[in-house]
């Protein structure tokens, strides 16, 4: 991803037991997307760093359509984004599945489940996020919680603050200084408004 989007792709093909290896130099801190071109699946994130050496092994789910990342060695921010995926679990995607493929009163009740876990995850994302501030990873994963800025801004001002410094240039953290810096809340002077 390069200033919010994504760039020119590379085409990795693996070998048959489905193993590939891939060796870029990074310049810059970056997320990469690692996606699956003949499976219908998610897309696998990737924040490197300069000098790191990544190792990670992933398996795809048949049943849910899901790319699961078991493993990555050599990277501090994947660590963390394997940590909130664990949170994100394959658990919610178990009980969509099922709410599509049962009876009334049984969506009813694994609706009421899902919302019950939606809310704990929600909760377990966020203590995450709070430890790791200094994370560029969090930069990525606070976007998570855009739908509710205003519920989650001082979470965002936390995560803002713990890589400035060190990431002014970066395309996550603009983004999170953009959005802090957009938000009209009581004591902040509003922007001027020109009406023709």
């Amino acid at each position: 991803v390069v200033n919010g989007s994504l760039s020119a792709p590379d085409t990795i093909r693996p070998n048959a037991k489905g193993d590939f290896k891939v060796t870029f130099p990074v310049l810059d801190p970056t997320l990469y997307v690692v996606r699956f071109g003949n499976l219908k699946c998610n897309d696998i994130h990737l924040m490197l760093l300069p000098g790191e050496r990544v190792n990670m092994e992933m398996e795809f789910v048949k049943d849910y359509d899901f790319m699961s990342l078991k493993s990555v060695k050599g990277s501090k921010n994947m660590a963390l984004y394997q940590e909130f995926n664990r949170i994100l679990g394959a658990d919610l995607d178990r009980k969509e599945f099922q709410l599509a493929t049962t009876t009334d009163q049984r969506k009813m009740e694994l609706s009421n489940q899902w919302q019950s876990l939606e809310t704990a995850q929600r909760i377990n994302m966020k203590k995450l996020i709070e430890k790791n501030t200094g994370s560029l990873m969090s930069a990525f994963l606070v976007t998570f919680f855009e739908e509710d800025i205003v519920a989650y801004l001082p979470l965002y001002e936390a995560v803002y603050d713990g890589l400035k410094k060190d990431y002014a240039n970066n395309s996550f953290v603009k983004h999170i200084g953009a959005k802090i810096n957009s938000m009209i809340l009581p004591g902040k002077v509003a922007p001027e408004i020109a009406m023709k």
